[in-house]
């Protein structure tokens, strides 16, 4: 399909990418002005691209080989944070590598083996690569990729959401809980628990699913009463994938 944008007063969309112009695997990420998602050609399908929606104008950043995945992780300012996985590899490597988007300075693998990368108010916050999505501990590393450190046991999964950091944590056969930290991973507060799998929380609502037999039945509690609701099929799995597809812009 051909890639739009639609403008969210009058509702009309406008083509800017025909579907031949654009890799099959691309991401599509915006900071409102601009568009960054992997073009490709008749060599490449693997080339960061930056699209200007006022100008109407492209302009390549980056082309990659075919046998390496790119994951845009955050922008900070002017500069792009991505992971590089090179899939020729037979256990997989992954790294973190950085783009300047003003200038078009690349450094690469500037930290080797990161995954579920998240941007905090003074530290870069991380997950170590498993092929096999083992839970891991979270470690952070100066801006400047200096003082890497582990500052949590194995969990199974945070991300950052109005500036706090939330931790998916398992407690148990089918027992997770969900609690804020800081950047020094000392814990803050707990926010939910469950006997199941806790996909999120928010200001408005916790998501999580439980399995009962061959069945998996999603639910929603409110954030603040903790009332839980049941959710059909379709929307639960529904937020848990719109949830899964992230990126943070920050100034």
């Amino acid at each position: 399909d051909d890639f739009k944008i639609v403008n969210k007063n009058t509702k009309k969309a406008a083509k800017i990418l025909k579907s031949d112009s654009f890799s099959v695997n691309s991401f599509f990420i915006t900071d409102g002005e601009k568009i960054y998602y992997l073009a490709k050609n008749n060599q490449s399908d693997n080339i960061l691209t930056c699209y200007n929606i006022k100008t109407n104008q492209t302009k390549t950043l980056k082309e990659f080989r075919d046998d390496q995945s790119i994951y845009p992780m955050a922008i900070k300012g002017d500069i792009l944070y991505f992971i590089n996985i090179d899939i020729n590899k037979e256990e997989y490597t992954s790294a973190l590598n950085t783009l300047n988007l003003k200038n078009g300075k690349l450094t690469l693998s500037v930290l080797k083996g990161v995954d579920n990368l998240w941007l905090g108010k003074n530290k870069i916050l991380y997950q170590k690569w498993t092929k096999h999505f083992n839970q891991t501990p979270i470690y952070s590393v100066d801006y400047n990729f200096k003082n890497n450190k582990k500052i949590t046991d194995a969990i199974h999964h945070y991300y950052i959401y109005n500036n706090s950091i939330y931790v998916v944590a398992q407690k148990g056969e089918n027992k997770f809980e969900i609690y804020t930290m800081d950047e020094n991973g000392k814990k803050l507060k707990t926010i939910f628990t469950a006997d199941g799998y806790i996909d999120y929380a928010n200001d408005k609502e916790i998501v999580y699913s439980i399995n009962k037999g061959d069945d998996t039945i999603y639910y929603s509690a409110d954030a603040k009463t903790k009332k839980n609701t049941k959710l059909d099929s379709v929307t639960g799995m529904s937020k848990m994938s719109s949830f899964a597809t992230r990126f943070q812009i920050i100034d």
